[in-house]
């Protein structure tokens, strides 16, 4: 057989095979946009006279794309100083950690990090639905004052001893007289929906 006639039909075979083989290739799917995720969150104001209902909607998430749709009704009490903060992000944001780097919690405390402001709403929360101690010390040990960091104990100490003096003597419950009102906080950008 012919050489150069060989060769033809070798490169007529290898083109019907990589037209063959681009046909099975199935079209490359165009990139989703991200998911934008809106939604808004309670930023609490911690102070010794924050209520229950307060400390429980700490940090809570809520809007069209999350499980509870309807803000909760401002301000819970009189001593209330909690705000609504709008966010807006996108999926991948989310997913790198964007609504933890949101949340921030303003102190009558100075200066108190993120961490042990959590540290004590979630040692407040629990104290909240138990009954009182009987005196400050007990109170003091319920909320384990040792594992706060030390440079904020002193601050903390004096705040839960505040705490304490005001869960012993709540004030009257009186929807049409406010109770004295607190400094208003720097960071409080929105305080209804």
């Amino acid at each position: 057989m012919n050489p150069s006639l060989i060769l033809v039909f070798m490169v007529g075979l290898i083109f019907i095979f990589i037209r063959m083989r681009s046909r099975r290739r199935p079209p490359v799917a165009k990139p989703r946009p991200p998911m934008q995720i809106q939604g808004k969150m309670v930023q609490t104001y911690l102070h010794p006279r924050i209520g229950s209902a307060c400390l429980a909607d700490s940090e809570l998430q809520f809007g069209p794309g999350f499980r509870r749709k309807e803000s909760p009704e401002l301000p819970h009490d009189p001593y209330c100083r909690c705000a609504i903060v709008p966010f807006n992000f996108t999926s991948s944001e989310v997913f790198n950690g964007a609504l933890r780097r949101l949340v921030k919690i303003d102190s009558s405390i100075p200066g108190l990090p993120l961490e042990p402001a959590r540290l004590l709403i979630s040692r407040l929360k629990i104290l909240a639905g138990k009954p009182l101690p009987a005196s400050e010390s007990a109170f003091l040990e319920a909320c384990e004052l040792k594992s706060f960091p030390d440079a904020y104990q002193a601050q903390i100490q004096t705040f839960l001893r505040e705490r304490y003096a005001h869960e012993q003597h709540p004030p009257p419950v009186n929807t049409e007289e406010k109770a004295e009102p607190l400094a208003p906080s720097p960071s409080v950008t929105d305080s209804g929906s």
